[in-house]
């Protein structure tokens, strides 16, 4: 690596010193010195595309007109809102910012190196390693962090679509460690535990933080029960899956609130009489253990969906919506998750009369939770909407990516 560097560097001093005889001998007037990467681009690069990319001077040079052209057509960093709500925890470039990557990657200069300021990864807490399967699974683990409150964390192990957890009393401890502990077991079952509050689920590569203020508190006894829905990988080599915690002053606690619509996609009528096509097939090919809603109970609680096939059958959009109570009390969304899988069209979240979030083109690989910026007070119920397209087969309500959710998140502060 230090010798590719020293060679670039050779290269870019010779194409400067070539720049600046040119500039010298012609009297070039725009012959001044460019963005440079470590000046300019590189701390724009760690704040918006370091969660899932690994740029350094040499790779980011090789690559900087690829880099130019995924920030220029909005496809880096991935944003899946629209522009309902300012988030506070939107990575992407300014209108500036990416004009100044656009002018780098013209000449992309490394310039002087400058020292790189990392964020504090937290304090780390593990289960046992565990292989991965060759299909969907949601696996549990359960970790014993130190007690204290906690602002912020980041979900660790590769491998996984999307973490949660649940802070669990010592009672409920006392029944993870006697279904498998840190070792992790199959919990595509509900879990009945004695449960504290939970952690919303995010981009497994990105730190999620509370606004000032705000946090969980870990009392002692208290342990984490962590849920990963994890995908088939090519390398089966076993992994760890955890969190890493990042403690600070106490402050209020969180409640985090979820609940969830009606998902059934069927296939477009063209298409209804294929196998794959029966509700009885999706059923049996299921990831869908014990404790969870049927889709009779969810339509009983939330109202029907909506089925709006194309005048000759061969599409289908579908519809589903559910309001659910929010707990009694004033609150603030301090972060907004919608939930779907590989069928989703749209999400929607809204409360009290203001959409909180809305996705216009979903996208299952990019979902996170959103922290809105604003003070909003919410009202005494939520709701979450959601669209899917019909495909060649039958979508039944599950927790692996071939059936369908549509789920709704908040993270909920409250306001004295």
């Amino acid at each position: 690596m230090k010798s590719a560097l020293l060679l670039l560097l050779l290269y870019r001093a010779v194409r400067r010193l070539r720049r600046l005889l040119w500039c010298a001998l012609f009297a070039v007037a725009a012959c001044g010195q460019g963005p440079t990467w470590h000046q300019d681009i590189a701390p724009i690069v760690e704040r918006s595309c370091s969660g899932c990319h690994d740029f350094d001077a040499v790779s980011a040079t090789r690559q900087a007109t690829q880099i130019a052209e995924m920030v220029a057509s909005g496809r880096m960093p991935p944003w899946l809102p629209d522009d309902s709500l300012p988030y506070s925890n939107d990575p992407r470039p300014t209108a500036a910012e990416r004009a100044l990557i656009q002018s780098w990657a013209r000449d992309p200069e490394v310039g002087t190196p400058r020292p790189r300021v990392l964020q504090a990864a937290g304090e780390l807490f593990e289960g046992e390693p565990d292989a991965l399967g060759d299909r969907d699974e949601i696996r549990c683990f359960l970790l014993r962090p130190r007690p204290g409150f906690f602002s912020g964390y980041r979900w660790t192990g590769a491998g996984a679509h999307h973490f949660e957890a649940t802070v669990v009393t010592a009672a409920g401890a006392a029944q993870a460690e006697a279904k498998g502990g840190a070792r992790g077991w199959d919990c595509a079952d509900a879990q009945d535990f004695s449960v504290k509050t939970g952690l919303i689920s995010t981009n497994p590569a990105v730190p999620y933080r509370y606004p000032a203020g705000y946090g969980v508190e870990l009392a002692p006894g208290d342990a984490l029960v962590l849920y990963a829905h994890l995908t088939p990988q090519a390398d089966r080599s076993p992994r760890r899956f955890g969190i890493a915690l990042k403690y600070g002053d106490r402050g209020q606690s969180v409640v985090q609130h979820g609940w969830n619509g009606p998902s059934e996609v069927p296939c477009p009528p063209a298409l209804a009489g294929q196998p794959q096509c029966q509700r009885e097939w999706a059923r049996s090919r299921a990831l869908l253990g014990v404790g969870l809603p049927t889709p009779e109970e969810q339509v009983a609680r939330c109202g029907p969906q909506t089925f709006e096939p194309s005048a000759d059958g061969r599409s289908m959009t579908v519809r589903s919506k559910c309001r659910s109570a929010l707990p009694p009390g004033r609150w603030r969304a301090l972060g907004v998750r919608a939930h779907m899988h590989l069928a989703g069209l749209s999400a929607t979240v809204s409360s009290g009369g203001r959409t909180l979030l809305r996705i216009p083109r979903w996208d299952y690989r990019y979902e996170d939770t959103y922290a809105p910026v604003e003070l909003i007070e919410l009202g005494p119920d939520a709701t979450i909407e959601c669209t899917w397209a019909a495909d060649s087969r039958y979508h039944t309500f599950e927790l692996g990516r071939d059936g369908e959710m549509c789920v709704g998140s908040l993270v909920l502060g409250g306001i004295p």
